[in-house]
This record gives C-alpha cells, structure tokens and sequence, in this order.
C-alpha cells in the first residue's frame, strides 16, 4: 500500500512540476504577445484598435493563467 502510495505521490508531483512550467511558459508567451500588440498599437496609432482589445485580452488571460484551479485535474 505505500508503495502505491509513493508512486502516486511521485506522480501527483511530477503533474505539478510540468503544470508550473507549462504555466511558466505560457506567462512568457503573454508578456511577448503583449509587447508585441503595444508595438503594432503604438505604429498603427492611438485610438481604440484591435491592438487595444488583443492587449487587454492579453491581460485577462495572464490573470486567469495565475489562478489556481480550486477542483478537478487539469490536463
């Protein structure tokens, strides 16, 4: 039974170690699109832009992507 238990264990930790470096990835892949929709906002003008909408769809999903899932296993 502990053997079972270890193993799980083992696994259930791995799961967590890939999920902050998916999660890591992912925070770094937001920053680089981000800057990349300032830049094109910033060329193409001021005024309300697709680049305005992507910067702040940007921001919503960096924030979901900080929060922890409060049920389930998130594969």
């Amino acid at each position: 039974m502990n053997v079972k238990r270890s193993v799980h264990s083992t696994w259930a930790r791995n799961d967590a170690l890939d999920a902050a470096a998916r999660a890591g990835r992912l925070q770094q892949q937001l920053v680089a699109i981000r800057e990349q929709l300032r830049q094109y906002n910033a060329i193409v003008g001021a005024g309300s832009s697709a680049a305005d909408t992507g910067v702040l769809l940007a921001d919503v999903l960096r924030q979901i992507s900080r929060a922890k899932p409060t049920t389930g296993r998130v594969r």
